[in-house]
């Protein structure tokens, strides 16, 4: 039976100073000068670096033979920088499978089927799970909607599904908190504020496991590219936003959302200060790191997919 390697986010601060270094193959993390953990190298299939950590070649090397990735991100999750390694298999067949499918209408509709499929569903089981939606009418619907996906032609009625759909969602999931529409990036309210927070530092993670994944970021199947986005971590972490709606929908209900730590300026929601801002975010970041090794899981059967599709 394969041993799981585990993922390591390291979360370093001003005031949590981590550094990281080598002994006897195993990764000694140091906090403030004191020995915090030992983890053996070779359980580990990546490191996530949030923050500045001082580190040696040694542990670089021995990072390398273990063909274990190493990111260093901002806060916010954004990969800015990666260590894979000389020997790492970048894996030209996957890119070039990637741009094929991509090339080509009929195999791309039916990636980007998948894809929105996978997102209704995340959606529907959210809604059911919290009893915002009876089970019993869920099957009808579910059966109706496959059935609109399966003959759309294009990525455009592809969107138009999408977003029947998530009108449906958001007015279910939030109707308690004078929800009106999802509007990225407006601001017009606060679970609108909230989400956009959340969601950019869910895309930033996606964007770390599909480079580990070996994947061309800009070449997307539902989202067409488009300037400095990453089209394909757009597609992958559909069926993951569910997560940051549930954590949003939890705080509601469990009164961590403050009416007064908010502002509105100018049309636009703002946060009075910043340690306030630091306690809705962490919100987000500790269920995107309780889940990474779930999104990495999604990733890699992805990949697999994409290495065995029948490509005539």
């Amino acid at each position: 039976m394969l041993q799981t390697k585990q993922i390591l986010t390291l979360l370093s601060n001003e005031q949590n100073q981590l550094r990281i270094k080598v002994s006897n193959n195993n990764l000694i993390i140091i906090r403030n000068k004191e020995k915090i953990d030992q983890i053996p190298i070779n359980k580990i299939s990546l490191i996530q670096i949030i923050g500045g950590i001082s580190m040696t070649s040694c542990l670089l090397e021995s990072l390398a033979k273990e063909n274990v990735c190493l990111f260093i991100c901002s806060y916010n999750f954004l990969p800015v920088a990666n260590f894979l390694g000389c020997q790492n298999d970048l894996n030209f067949d996957l890119t070039r499978r990637q741009f094929l499918i991509h090339s080509k209408h009929n195999l791309r509709m039916n990636v980007a089927k998948d894809i929105v499929h996978g997102k209704i569903i995340a959606q529907l089981s959210l809604l059911t799970s919290q009893n915002l939606i009876k089970i019993d009418n869920l099957s009808d619907r579910l059966s109706q909607l496959i059935v609109s996906i399966n003959r759309a032609q294009n990525i455009t009625q592809l969107f138009g599904i999408e977003g029947s759909v998530a009108s449906f969602y958001y007015q279910n999931l939030f109707y308690k908190h004078d929800w009106t529409s999802r509007k990225p990036r407006a601001k017009h309210d606060i679970a609108n504020f909230l989400l956009d927070i959340g969601y950019n530092y869910l895309y930033n993670q996606i964007q770390t496991l599909l480079i580990e994944a070996g994947f061309e970021l800009r070449c997307g199947f539902l989202h067409v590219p488009m300037y400095q986005r990453k089209s394909l971590a757009c597609d992958l972490m559909e069926s993951f936003r569910p997560l940051i709606d549930h954590c949003l929908y939890k705080a509601f209900n469990l009164n961590q959302i403050k009416t007064e730590d908010f502002v509105l300026y100018q049309g636009k929601i703002k946060i009075v200060e910043y340690p306030k801002l630091a306690q809705y975010i962490n919100l987000f970041v500790v269920q995107i790191v309780a889940n990474t090794s779930e999104m990495k899981k999604h990733i890699d059967n992805f990949k697999f997919k994409i290495l065995d599709y029948d490509l005539n």
